[in-house]
């Protein structure tokens, strides 16, 4: 941020009336040496990456960098597709030259010497074979580039055109650093991939992801992180992290597919049977709610005077774990509504249809009787809201009547939103969530991504009026 030089006894241009001296003279001094330090820094790096980066080419060929992105992006060329490398430099040369292992445990580097006492990366690899070549600030720069993992990190405070406030997703530990263009961008709430260095008493973004993401990153970020805590796999944590980063970075730039989470044309379905009892059948298919346990979703049904099972809903999961073991949510397959001797079975494929159908019979037999199936595309779907319909279309309703029909619908969509079981929030419905201390820490992550994502719909479409009632009736404020 470039700073005007003021006379020390002239008034002080913050409009506070007293001398420049006696005002902002002292915080436009530091903001001063703060930038001079930065752009030393920025120099510095950027003089050390093309040395690197020399030494890459010269050593391995012109191939290995191409080599080293196709294992950046993991071999994705639909990703690859949807990126503009010359953006993602500022992350991808960082990550190849100072975080990339590139010897495996199969394959080890024996005739390259490393760097003693740090990892070996290419970095590491240029240091230990032209020892000479650094100097003792670029050697201490280097190693700091080495030591400092990358992390994802939410944005709690920003100040234009000079720095960011951030929260270390991973340590608790809160940080600010010096960081003019990024801060012109990024929005409170967001989550960012980088690596903060800490060099010359000032903490800087030594790489950093072009794509913001959104807060329910955090939630991803924190179930990896239990993951890795209970099953030891801390050697697998920065593989972990890299492969959380280029999931979330896919949910960002690519076209939503119109696919489930088995690969499935998304199909809405909605199977309907006629049981014996509804006792009978929660009795029978209850463990279809693999992992949940069946008192859990008996603390949530309706009972009949002789202490029978009448209403409840059971929700179809099928045991997975997500990120490979190391998130805790389970993969939802559909939901099964039971209210007295009728059963109503939504699922969004036909795989998944024929599946559950196949289940359902082989467990209740001749104790459930199927009356009929409806299904609709997501087309169709979003065709058969209120306010979306060809028949307003013809009827010329006005713009006020379809936003009110809008807002009704939201409306009772939210009321019946609380009593849903969530798998962001390990199955539980927001209303149990918030009577824990773990349930209320993810709801507020997840109410604070609704809050992100609604900030960017137009204004007739807002919900904010809802999440705030939600709020308050949650009592999270």
């Amino acid at each position: 941020m470039a700073l005007r030089l003021f006379a020390p006894n002239a008034p002080c241009p913050c409009g506070s009336g007293k001398k420049y001296k006696k005002c902002c003279l002292l915080k436009d001094e530091t903001l001063r040496q703060q930038e001079r330090v930065r752009k030393y820094i920025v120099d510095l790096d950027a003089e050390l990456v093309y040395m690197l980066l020399d030494y890459v080419r010269d050593t391995f060929g012109e191939e290995a960098l191409d080599t080293g992105w196709r294992i950046f992006i993991e071999d994705d060329d639909e990703l690859d597709s949807h990126i503009d490398r010359k953006f993602f430099f500022q992350i991808f040369y960082p990550w190849f030259l100072f975080s990339f292992l590139p010897e495996s445990e199969e394959e080890p580097w024996d005739d390259i010497p490393f760097l003693e006492g740090t990892p070996r990366t290419l970095a590491s690899s240029f240091a230990a074979a032209f020892p000479g070549e650094l100097s003792a600030e670029e050697l201490e720069y280097l190693r700091k580039q080495n030591d400092a993992p990358m992390a994802f990190y939410e944005v709690l405070g920003v100040e234009k055109g000079q720095g960011i406030h951030l929260l270390n997703i991973e340590s608790g530990e809160k940080v600010y650093v010096v960081e003019k263009n990024g801060s012109r961008t990024v929005r409170v709430g967001s989550i960012l991939y980088t690596k903060v260095l800490e060099f010359r008493d000032m903490h800087i973004l030594s790489a950093l992801s072009p794509v913001p993401m959104r807060p329910m990153v955090k939630l991803h970020v924190l179930d990896i992180l239990k993951g890795v805590r209970e099953h030891g796999e801390h050697k697998h944590r920065d593989e972990l992290m890299h492969h959380l980063f280029l999931e979330m970075l896919r949910a960002e730039l690519l076209p939503p597919a119109l696919e489930n989470s088995d690969g499935e044309a998304i199909v809405e379905h909605r199977i309907y049977y006629e049981v014996e009892s509804a006792h009978k059948a929660f009795t029978a298919l209850a463990s279809l709610a693999a992992g949940v346990k069946r008192q859990s979703m008996l603390n949530d049904a309706v009972y009949t005077r002789d202490g029978l099972v009448h209403e409840v809903e059971i929700p179809w999961l099928d045991g997975k774990k997500r990120a490979e073991g190391f998130e805790a949510d389970e993969l939802v397959l559909g939901t099964i509504f039971i209210t007295g001797r009728e059963m109503v079975v939504e699922v969004n494929s036909a795989e998944r249809a024929a599946e559950i159908m196949r289940r359902i019979d082989k467990r209740l037999g001749s104790g459930a009787r199927h009356l009929r199936t409806e299904k609709m595309g997501v087309g169709e779907a979003m065709d058969t809201l209120p306010g979306n319909t060809t028949e307003n279309e013809e009827a010329g309703l006005p713009e006020d009547a379809l936003n009110a029909v809008l807002r009704t619908v939201q409306g009772q969509y939210w009321k019946k939103w609380l009593d849903e079981r969530i798998p962001a929030l390990n199955m539980m419905t927001p209303r149990q969530a918030a009577g824990t201390k773990e349930g209320r820490a993810r709801l507020e992550i997840l109410l604070k991504d609704m809050e992100y994502s609604d900030s960017k719909l137009p204004e007739n479409l807002r919900m904010k009026n809802y999440l705030d009632d939600i709020r308050q009736t949650l009592d999270l404020r």
